[in-house]
């Protein structure tokens, strides 16, 4: 049995998170050795309910030597030091995204996590999206040929619940860390452009509403790659102002491939006037819905160990931060 901690006890943690963890503790699996989070009362509502042995604010985390592992869920400007704490003494890491604000940081974490042989992992659930994978196998294999182009949005108005405003006053609480680290997340991994070294881009031109941090409305045009690695143009688009269709479409010179970017079993192919469901039997026994994808987050927090290799961890969201942060930097628009 593994003791977790809870670091932030926001509206993920109650709405994603608190369900399967509730699922573990009755297997046994878990127990809960602390809640925590800048609201008392919130810590000791989500502790109650997950049978937590303490509750406090984030400053009196106190003695961790009977902690295994911790999710971190609070406002992405406090990654970092909370990470740094929990590994300081040695414990696995499931942090929400967004990661962390800056490159630099980014690759000081990985640092640590590397010297400590700790796993740091990242919340990115889309990655364990059926039609996402099978679109990543499917270019990896060629299927698509040499992608050159890619056009990815998604968008709607805000109506997600919040306990903080952060998401109104937090340079990384607008829609470019909040949507767009997911949007630009599935781009990068599908393109198989989050592993190794970190592939080059440029920010050709950006306009945001409002033109400081934290907007709400994001539009991109962006080029990863260069002329040795191959460039691929992405056309990006995010906004809590008006609805967007929520897709990534992906044009290779063999046909196009279109990923929804909610929960979705397999993509479209199109080759000529021809439309094909892309599923593959390596993922069909895959989650059936985003919940289930969460649920895998946590199997791997339980399955933490030095050296592992995982999808979700650190490194591979190197190249993703940096993305971000030229996004929220840069104003629009561009020259």
């Amino acid at each position: 049995m593994k003791h977790y901690d809870i670091v932030g006890c926001g509206s993920v943690v109650r709405r994603y998170h608190a369900p399967i963890l509730r699922s573990l503790i009755r297997r046994q699996d878990i127990r809960v050795h602390g809640c925590y989070d800048l609201s008392e009362a919130a810590a000791k509502e989500m502790g109650s309910l997950l049978s937590a042995e303490r509750t406090g604010t984030p400053e009196n985390l106190g003695d961790l030597s009977r902690v295994d592992a911790v999710l971190i869920a609070t406002p992405p400007e406090s990654h970092v030091a909370f990470i740094e704490r929990y590994l300081s003494e040695g414990k696995a890491v499931l942090v929400e995204k967004p990661f962390v604000g800056t490159r630099t940081e980014a690759e000081r974490v990985v640092q640590i996590s590397r010297a400590r042989k700790t796993p740091v992992l990242v919340g990115h659930f889309r990655r364990y999206y059926p039609a996402l994978n099978a679109a990543r196998a499917f270019i990896r294999e060629g299927g698509l040929g040499r992608v050159g182009r890619v056009e990815a949005s998604e968008g709607g108005r805000w109506s997600w619940p919040t306990f903080s405003r952060y998401v109104i006053e937090s340079p990384l609480g607008g829609v470019i860390h909040d949507t767009g680290s997911h949007l630009m997340d599935m781009v990068l991994y599908a393109l198989d452009a989050d592993s190794g070294s970190e592939p080059p881009f440029e920010i050709l031109d950006v306009t945001k509403i409002p033109d400081t941090e934290p907007s709400h409305d994001c539009r991109a045009e962006i080029r990863l790659g260069n002329t040795d690695t191959g460039v691929v143009e992405l056309s990006f688009a995010v906004s809590r102002l008006e609805p967007l269709a929520g897709v990534i479409k992906i044009y290779g010179d063999r046909g196009t491939l279109i990923i929804p970017t909610a929960f979705a079993s397999a993509p479209l192919l199109v080759q000529g006037s021809e439309t094909f469901a892309l599923k593959r039997p390596e993922y069909a026994a895959g989650p059936t819905d985003a919940i289930g994808c969460f649920v895998l987050e946590h199997r791997e927090l339980l399955a933490a160990k030095p050296g592992m290799s995982s999808s979700l961890s650190a490194e591979r969201f190197v190249t993703l931060t940096a993305l971000l942060e030229s996004l929220a930097t840069l104003a629009s628009p561009v020259s």
